[in-house]
């Protein structure tokens, strides 16, 4: 079966020091899948939970931003170990101007994913469809920290640009994938 799931391109490959996460259904198929343990939208700090509803398949159940986001909401995914990549059902796009930045907490404050090769395919959550959020290498001083009384591996979607919204952005199912095979940091894989 390993042969197999090599030829077939099922596993991250690293080159040049950058690994790139497999998404094809074969690829997530022998990865670790978890649904998010946290789903947090804070509103100029108030928070409102959304774990349940990201764990059904129920479409507009999920909000990860205010309907109007301001400079410094956000959106808070956390999981259990250390994810490359999130699956955001998004069902209904969030219409309006606004921009994120996707960070982790590093131990002591939180930093910028860029570095390590993030896409954003949301688009801060303004188009529809089975949407991706992926790194190309996970950062090795991720640490766990607690959010709104809930400890978690976090990713943050925090707007840092907002002339309003028209419409919220709405979700169904948040999943988060974890290598399983090939991980970073020296975390040993499951």
């Amino acid at each position: 079966e390993g042969l197999a799931a090599l030829q077939a391109g099922a596993f991250h490959i690293t080159t040049a020091g950058v690994t790139y996460f497999n998404t094809t259904p074969l690829g997530r198929a022998v990865t670790g899948t978890m649904l998010v343990s946290a789903m947090k939208q804070d509103d100029g700090g108030v928070f409102t939970t959304y774990t349940a509803e990201a764990a059904s398949d129920d479409p507009d159940d999920v909000f990860p931003l205010p309907a109007s986001p301001a400079v410094s909401d956000a959106a808070y995914f956390g999981a259990g170990r250390r994810f490359g990549y999130l699956e955001v059902n998004m069902t209904t796009p969030g219409v309006g101007v606004w921009t994120v930045v996707w960070e982790y907490w590093d131990g002591g404050a939180w930093a910028d994913l860029a570095p390590f090769g993030l896409i954003d395919g949301t688009q801060a959550f303004t188009i529809t469809g089975l949407r991706t959020v992926a790194l190309a290498s996970l950062p090795g001083d991720w640490a766990l920290t607690t959010v709104d009384g809930v400890e978690a591996f976090y990713w943050r979607a925090r707007v840092d640009f907002s002339l309003g919204g028209i419409t919220q952005a709405a979700a169904g199912r948040v999943t988060a994938f974890v290598p399983n095979l090939l991980t970073a940091a020296g975390e040993a894989g499951t």
